[in-house]
């Protein structure tokens, strides 16, 4: 990875684009899902998504607007960062008669894409999904204006 980013960084003018791009009805926001047939053990997910915020300190960054917008947005330390908020677990309903949990996967996944990042934190989570029949998924959700898709891909890793 590249190094640290300096405190108070400008935007790129093409993060510049997909922060003023965010709009209820176009939301600016990459994600990946990986299907796992079986359940992670949560330290380790934790461990994992430590070592991914350690390299990439872009994810303990938010994004902070000038006073008056007299000045473009700038990359912030978050100085309330918590790991627990960008990452959690959710569970789907276990039903015996659904032999695919892909199509109920995708129905919990929807809302949670299209909804907005709480600006005030990292513009980032990691939720782990457990499936019926002791699977689980993981829901890694970014906005563009912290990593290109290649970026996004290289964090996923």
């Amino acid at each position: 990875m590249t190094s640290a980013p300096r405190e108070g960084t400008p935007l790129s003018a093409e993060d510049l684009a997909f922060w003023y791009a965010d709009q209820p009805r176009q939301r600016t926001t990459m994600a990946m899902l990986m299907l796992l047939d079986r359940v992670p053990d949560p330290r380790r997910l934790a461990a994992a998504a430590w070592r991914m915020v350690e390299a990439v300190p872009r994810l303990r960054q938010r994004v902070v607007d000038a006073p008056f917008d007299l000045a473009l947005p700038r990359w912030e330390e978050d100085p309330t960062f918590d790991l627990a908020f960008h990452v959690r677990r959710y569970a789907l309903a276990d039903d015996d008669s659904a032999e695919d949990d892909v199509g109920a996967l995708f129905q919990r996944l929807g809302p949670i894409y299209e909804r907005p990042f709480d600006r005030t934190r990292p513009l980032w989570e990691l939720i782990e999904i457990d499936r019926p029949g002791g699977r689980s998924a993981i829901f890694f959700r970014l906005h563009h204006a912290v990593a290109d898709g290649v970026g996004a891909n290289a964090i996923f890793a």
